[in-house]
């Protein structure tokens, strides 16, 4: 018995068309079900901290916490900051302050963020936390990194970049670009703020070798 054609289904999510579907959006079948399926159950296993063990090189496996928590011995420590004058930057947009790369084969782990503006000896007006002025942003290649796409506070000092998390942060992977910017307002820059003063970004944590 000679074999039909399965017809052509364009995948859809909660009976909703994807973005690139034309309409009319078709109902949901059973091949949409099993990708649904096969997407929840590998959500599962990735929050599974027995899996995330096995995505690691062997020698981590022994430690008693990941790499990704607690520095491991082999591991290199990261410190990169960055700045710019206030008066070279451009209103509404992203102006990059910092621009940092993982280099190829590492993994790491982003866990202590800086980013304040400084004024200029006996300059002024200062930043206020919170008043919109300026807003950084944390982008991972090019998206925004989740809970960093809008800080509208001062984070972090010179001395102090801000306090150590345990299990948590921004994971980084290899070739990534993690790039810290910095958004002024047209007020900010038309003298709401210090023209010689400068806006400082960091952040610390540490890079592991996955090979």
């Amino acid at each position: 018995m000679a074999s039909r054609p399965v017809p052509f289904t364009i995948p859809t999510t909660a009976t909703q068309c994807l973005p690139n579907a034309p309409p009319p959006c078709p109902a949901n079948n059973t091949f949409d079900a099993c990708l649904q399926q096969n997407a929840a159950n590998w959500k599962k296993l990735y929050r599974d901290p027995r899996f995330a063990k096995l995505t690691l090189p062997v020698r981590y496996w022994s430690l008693s916490e990941p790499p990704f928590d607690t520095m491991p011995p082999d591991a290199i420590r990261l410190q990169q900051s960055g700045n710019l004058i206030l008066s070279s930057l451009t209103a509404n947009v992203n102006n990059t302050v910092l621009s940092y790369t993982v280099p190829f084969g590492f993994e790491g782990i982003i866990n202590e963020n800086l980013n304040i503006f400084n004024i200029s000896p006996g300059g002024g007006p200062e930043f206020q936390s919170g008043s919109g002025a300026l807003l950084w942003r944390v982008i991972i290649n090019q998206y925004l990194a989740t809970y960093y796409t809008a800080i509208n506070t001062s984070m972090g000092s010179l001395a102090n970049s801000g306090a150590v998390m345990h299990s948590g942060g921004i994971r980084i992977k290899s070739n990534q670009t993690i790039t810290y910017v910095v958004v002024p307002t047209t007020a900010a820059l038309a003298g709401g703020l210090d023209p010689n003063g400068q806006v400082i970004c960091g952040f610390r944590g540490w890079i592991y070798p996955m090979h």
